[in-house]
């Protein structure tokens, strides 16, 4: 079985969209390389491929890497959505030969921010800085507007990373807003009614007396 790691090097949560960028360093003579990210949750699981941005090869190493790059909405992976959480490993396929559940490491810019143990970093030698297109696209559409519903947790101990859906903290804010905001809005729709039904005789009469020429 062929050996091969992947260098997960960002991860960018909007609120309707996850970006994944990673590369998978494979040997130098790897041909066809594919990726898939198997979603689980529970007893359900998917896989769904990772878009094959290039490759190239490193003589001094002896080894190829392979640029992977897609765009997952979470609320399509599973036929319904819940709180339970997703758990994403990788796998790859060279040819005919399939890898599960690659072992990883995490750029620094995932490390710093999530606490990643320095043995799981993948180093100043190839961080994939240079060859990564810029963060998530078309962050500015009307679907992705507000804060993330997702977090995740990288566990490379475990070869995958834990995705679950934000139920507190700076989340509570915008879900606060919003029930304010149609709760005064329904009051604001009942005072109109109750103000209709009240000045309804008065309308009435004014309408009448007018038809009479009084």
């Amino acid at each position: 079985m062929q050996e091969c790691k992947v260098m997960l090097n960002n991860i960018d949560i909007s609120p309707a969209r996850i970006r994944l960028d990673l590369a998978v360093i494979c040997g130098y003579d790897s041909v066809d390389p594919k990726v898939r990210v198997i979603f689980r949750r529970n007893d359900e699981i998917r896989r769904i491929p990772v878009l094959l941005k290039g490759t190239f090869r490193r003589k001094e190493k002896g080894d190829m890497v392979a640029i992977f790059s897609y765009t997952y909405f979470p609320a399509y992976i599973f036929n319904e959505e819940n709180d339970e959480p997703i758990y994403m490993s990788f796998e790859a396929a060279f040819g005919d030969e399939c890898v599960e559940d690659i072992p990883f490491v995490v750029s620094n810019g995932i490390a710093d921010s999530k606490g990643v143990d320095k043995k799981y970093l993948a180093g100043e030698e190839f961080n994939g800085a240079t060859v990564f297109s810029s963060p998530l696209a078309n962050a500015d559409d009307e679907e992705d507007e507000g804060e993330a519903l997702y977090d995740y947790t990288p566990q490379p101990e475990n070869n995958r990373v834990v995705l679950k859906r934000i139920r507190s903290g700076e989340n509570h804010g915008n879900i606060l807003k919003r029930a304010g905001f149609k709760f005064f809005t329904s009051i604001a729709a009942v005072v109109n009614i109750i103000l209709c039904i009240l000045l309804l005789p008065y309308l009435s009469s004014m309408v009448f007396l007018q038809a009479s020429g009084l």
